[in-house]
Parts: structure tokens; C-alpha cells; sequence
């Protein structure tokens, strides 16, 4: 089928063995309105004249939708409205007949449609601004090549006449840009590296990054965006040369050199984001009935797709504010156990410069992409990370993290690994700061490597773990780590107070009661004992001198009230709130003095602080017995 005439855009094609055909097409050698810098000459002729620079490149189109009867016409028209929507980044818009495209942003959409008469066909009129003005060619160039590394050197004497063979050409690339403008190349390079340089040979334009990569490690360098990205997502260094039209060498080298293996790709021009950025006009990936559905019988589906329905489908909503835009995401954390004893950062036996990560489960939300699903990274045994040495006067802050790496969102790796992030130097202890988290991580603790130390201890390991359990489960946290925005009904418990909150509708929270009016569920908790009838409320004590042991009442107590007068001494038993067989009997004596009256109803206990609080589930009034 030929190209001649079609344009795509947003996956939508236009022109010739489509229903829509393109009724003019626009000439795209045609010079944009030209933005000059021309200042006029003051009590003189003419102008000083100044750079010329081209603006925005403005491209309308006329598009004829040809349905077979009125419906179809409907559906076409519901197509390309869905397909030119208003977008915070532009995209390719690309003109297969040139092999060329345009970055641009649709502007204005006006598809008239005349209902009285039912016609099946209409003229849409599209209007795209490409704020660059440049037309690139559709195909990506991209090479490779390992770093520059000089040779050791001749050893003398030697014999002459000596022939000297060509120079070696490891770590140097030649880029052919065809076109007739600048054009901004992406660059990769890959660990492990440290300071590696990128040198512009034909303008001496250097590009010098001063930092470490280690294994595993990358950078992505947009010399458009003028961004440097480590693992894709953290700016890092600035100074980005172009690569001119015709031939053009770029050199890649290290200045300590550490291994051979060195990456840098140089596409010309882009052909779309770089790695780590937002899909242009739409979310990541595209909103919609993800078809077919995991687990139906005979089906294939991708990572992804099972992702989002065995692990993110059955985990619990994340609660974050910055995560309510991306409604598939859930909360990354750690699998809660036993005293939390999972992925538990530790000190070794005997401490030394290493800490050690305990067995367990870890649930990581990939960020690069939203909507990827998350992971679960499983460690099963004892994992021992060493701490780089400390400094002898600064002190810093290393960070042990889970991380994922998935070639399908980002870079050219697949793995889940245990790494610590070196914090940055200061000044004091108390100055410390985390060093850049990776992407896609989970942080597990914090190390303080103070001055001068040769071993960590575990007093300067703190747990950074945050947990994750199934939509529904009781998330443990602190008051202080509360997510802002809690689902309707998520029940979080407090670890550093002992009580439950849940979200509300209105997207607060309110603490766990028992009943109206209750006490919080966790304050009810703590004071409930083994022995008691589960559902019902645990008995009063009111002591008699012969009353055996009680799980309720404690040690014998004395007290005296301030009285005018003198009482004679009354004893009592302890009843519960269910019928006379149920009461419990007190061990001890009270003994207390009271104006000659009638005995309440609900007689007060003069035992230590160990009742239930004032407001637990009411019981019917015990029955009064006087002396």
C-alpha cells in the first residue's frame, strides 16, 4: 500500500487507504515567520541588525472523514476527537510519504456535522504548533562503543626505521547528521565508570560529569533538555553541546579508568521521549479496559498485565496525594511479621563495616511508567552489605534500599537487588543527609557513618521501613507517616501510640471506637485480660477481707476519704454484668470511711489505676450488699 500522502498522529493515520483523507497537505520547506533581534538605528536610516531565528512552525490540515452511512461517519469523527486532545507534551507528528515529522501540540479541532441531513461524510479542520520549528528525519541513528583508554606507552630503546600503525579508535563515534541544523543527540553511558567525560572533537565542546557509576549504574544525557539523568530520573551535571550538520565525532572516556565496558548512544534526531519522561498527550501507559483480562482460559498476556492483577489488584490503596492522578498505583513497602522482624536492617555480631538485611518480602511500585504494576522481590536468607569507609572529620547518612529495574520502562536491565546509597558529607552528625534514592526503590534503613568510625553499631541503624499488607489489612504506621489521603475504611495502626485510626469519607481520619462514645479500640485492647468472657464487659471489683484472686482486681489496697463523720466499715463483692453466677470475687480488704448514707448503685473502687476506661460498653448495675 503506498505512503504517499499519510500523516499520523497519535496513532491515528490519515490519507490515502484510510476513511480519511487528507485534502491538502502542507509544504513543510516553507520558512516559519522569522523572530528578529534588529534594533533601530536612533536619528539614523535603517536598523541594526541582529540574529534571526525562527518562530513556531504552525501546520493546519483539512481531513474529509468518509463513512459508509451516518454511524460510521459518528464513529470516525469519535476517533479523531479522541486522538486530538489538548496535551502538556507534544509528540510526533509524523508525514510518512517525506520520512520526516514535526514535535508539535494540537491547537484547534472543528469538525462540523450537519444532523438535518444525515450525510455520512464531514471536513475536520486540524490545526498543530510545533513551538521547535526544525523537521527531523523519522529515522533514529544510534551507535555504541566502549570508553577511551590510552595505551600504556612504548618501551625504549627501540630499533628504527619503526612503522607506527593507525591510532586506535575505542571510545569515539561519528555521527552523520544529515539535515541542515544542529541536532541534539541523546547520550547513555553505563557503569562502571567514574568522572567520564564526552568530548565534541570537531568544536572541543566537553561534557564532563563528576560523579561515580557503579555497576548497574547508568546516566541519560538529553542534550536537548539539557537534563542529565542518573538511572533515568535524578538531574545530575549541565553543559550540552549539539551536534552540527555533517559528520561529527564524539570521544567517551574515563579519567580513572575501571573496566572497558562503556555505552553511549547518540540518536539523531529523537524519535521520541527520553528514557524516564512522561509519553507525550496522554498518560502512561493509555487508560483503558486492559483486554484480555488475566486468567482467562488460552489467553497470553504480558508482565504487566499480570502485575496489576495478582499484586497491585490485591494490595491496598497507596493514600498519597501525589499518587491520586495515577489510580493504578499501590503503596510500596515491606510484608509485615512477627515483631517486623522482615527485611530488618541489623548490626552484625560483632559490628564491623557492614550491616546485615534479614529474609522477607518487599512490594515495589514501578514509577518509571504509571501503571506498570508493582513487584515483589523476595530475599531469602541473611544478606550482608558492606558500608563504604567513613571520613576521619565529616559525618554522612547511607541509605539501604530494594530496588527494581525493569527493561521494559527503562534502560536494558532486569533485576531486583539490595543496594545502600552514600549519603553526602557534613559538617556534624545532625547535618546529614540522605543521598538520591533510586527509582523504583524501597528504603529499609538509615546508617549514621560518623567521623572516623571503623564499625556500625545498631544504635546508629534507623528502620526507614514503610509496610504493605491486602486491600482491606491493618496497615502498621506511626502518627507521623500517615498517609493524606486515606481510603473510605482503610485501618491504619499506630505503632508509637498503640491505637487504630481509619479513613473517612471525608477523607480524614477518626480513631477506631468500640461503640458511640467508646474508647478507642487500642486503648480497649490494652486493657482487656486472658480469662475474661470475650463481648462482654469485664467485671467491677468491690473487695471483701476473704475475696480469693481475680484476674481484675490487684493487690489489696487502703484508702481513706475526707468525711465529717465516721462510717461503719462496708464490704462488697464484685459482680459482672452477667446473672448472679457469673460475679467474680476480689482477693484483698478495702477498706474506707463514708458518711452514713445509702451505698450508690455503682460503688467506686479505691484499687490503683487498672479499671476500664469511663467510657467501655454499659453493664447492668451490680446488685448492693451492705455490712
Amino acid at each position: 500500500m503506498s505512503a504517499i500522502g499519510r500523516i499520523v498522529w497519535n496513532g491515528l493515520t490519515m490519507g490515502p487507504g484510510t476513511q480519511y483523507a487528507v485534502a491538502d497537505l502542507p509544504d513543510l520547506d516553507d520558512m516559519p515567520e522569522i523572530r528578529s533581534a534588529d534594533v533601530d538605528r536612533g536619528q539614523a536610516h535603517g536598523t541594526w541588525t541582529g540574529e534571526d531565528y525562527t518562530s513556531a512552525r504552525v501546520i493546519t490540515l483539512s481531513v474529509l472523514l468518509r463513512g459508509t452511512d451516518p454511524d460510521d461517519l459518528g464513529r470516525l469523527v469519535t476517533a479523531l476527537r479522541a486522538a486530538v486532545q489538548p496535551c502538556a507534551e507534544p509528540q510526533q507528528l509524523q508525514f510518512l510519504d517525506r520520512g520526516v515529522m514535526v514535535i508539535a501540540k494540537p491547537r484547534k479541532r472543528s469538525i462540523p456535522y450537519d444532523a438535518t441531513t444525515l450525510l455520512p461524510s464531514t471536513t475536520a479542520h486540524l490545526m498543530f504548533y510545533a513551538a521547535d520549528p526544525l523537521v527531523y528525519s523519522l529515522d533514529q541513528h544510534s551507535l555504541s562503543t566502549t570508553a577511551y583508554a590510552p595505551a600504556s606507552g612504548r618501551s625504549y630503546p627501540r630499533t628504527y626505521p619503526w612503522v607506527y600503525g593507525t591510532g586506535s579508535t575505542a571510545g569515539t563515534l561519528q555521527c552523520v547528521n544529515s539535515g541542515g541544523s544542529p541536532t541534539f543527540p541523546v547520550l547513555r553511558i553505563d557503569g562502571p565508570a567514574v568522572n567520564p567525560v564526552i568530548q565534541l572533537t570537531e568544536t572541543s565542546a566537553v561534557l564532563a560529569l563528576t560523579t561515580t557509576l557503579g555497576p548497574g549504574e547508568y546516566v541519560i544525557i538529553d542534550t536537548a533538555s539539557r537534563a542529565v539523568l542518573h538511572m533515568g530520573t535524578t538531574p545530575d551535571a549541565t553543559g550540552f553541546p549539539a551536534s552540527p550538520p555533517g559528520l561529527s565525532c564524539s570521544q567517551a572516556a574515563t579519567p580513572s579508568y575501571t573496566a572497558p565496558a562503556r555505552t553511549a548512544t547518540a540518536p539523531s534526531p529523537p524519535t521520541s521521549p527520553s528514557p524516564g519522561a512522561t509519553p507525550p498527550c496522554r498518560e502512561d501507559p493509555p487508560m483503558a479496559i486492559i483486554s484480555p483480562p488475566a486468567w482467562q482460559q488460552g489467553g497470553s498476556y504480558g508482565a504487566r498485565t499480570d502485575r496489576l492483577s495478582v499484586i497491585s489488584g490485591l494490595l491496598s490503596y497507596p493514600g498519597a496525594s501525589g499518587d491520586e492522578a495515577t489510580p493504578l498505583r499501590v503503596r510500596s513497602g515491606v510484608k509485615p511479621s512477627y515483631q517486623n522482624q522482615q527485611l530488618r536492617v541489623a548490626a552484625q555480631g560483632t559490628p564491623n563495616m557492614s550491616v546485615q538485611v534479614s529474609a522477607g518480602f518487599c512490594y515495589v511500585e514501578n514509577k518509571d511508567l504509571a501503571g506498570y504494576g508493582a513487584y515483589t522481590v523476595v530475599n531469602d536468607g541473611p544478606v550482608n552489605l558492606p558500608i563504604a569507609a567513613s571520613s576521619g572529620s565529616q559525618y554522612r547518612k547511607d541509605t539501604v534500599v530494594v530496588q527494581v529495574l525493569d527493561a521494559e520502562t527503562l534502560g536494558t536491565v532486569n533485576s531486583g537487588s539490595l543496594l545502600v546509597v552514600q549519603g553526602p558529607y557534613a559538617a556534624s552528625a545532625g547535618a546529614t543527609t540522605r543521598g538520591t534514592i533510586p527509582p523504583n526503590s524501597v528504603v529499609l534503613a538509615d546508617v549514621a557513618v560518623d567521623a572516623g568510625v571503623t564499625s556500625i553499631t545498631a544504635a546508629k541503624i534507623s528502620d526507614g521501613r514503610q509496610f504493605q499488607v491486602a486491600s482491606g489489612g491493618i496497615i502498621p504506621v506511626t502518627s507521623t507517616t500517615l498517609p493524606d489521603h486515606p481510603a473510605p475504611g482503610q485501618t491504619y495502626y499506630l505503632t508509637d501510640t498503640d491505637t487504630f485510626v481509619y479513613g473517612t469519607l471525608a477523607g480524614t481520619y477518626t480513631n477506631l471506637l468500640q461503640s458511640a462514645g467508646a474508647s478507642a479500640i487500642g486503648q480497649w485492647q490494652s486493657k482487656y485480660k486472658a480469662g475474661d468472657t470475650p463481648g462482654r464487659r469485664p467485671p467491677r471489683c468491690r473487695r471483701t477481707p476473704t475475696s480469693p484472686a481475680s484476674p481484675w482486681c490487684p493487690a489489696a489496697s487502703t484508702g481513706s476519704r475526707p468525711s465529717s463523720s465516721t462510717a461503719p466499715t462496708r464490704t462488697a463483692t464484685c459482680a459482672s454484668s452477667g446473672p448472679p453466677r457469673a460475679r467474680v470475687p476480689c482477693a484483698g480488704t478495702a477498706t474506707s470511711s463514708r458518711p452514713a448514707a445509702p451505698v450508690p448503685a455503682a460503688p467506686r473502687s479505691t484499687t490503683p489505676s487498672r479499671s476500664l476506661p469511663s467510657t467501655s460498653p454499659a453493664a447492668p448495675t451490680p446488685p448492693t450488699h451492705r455490712s
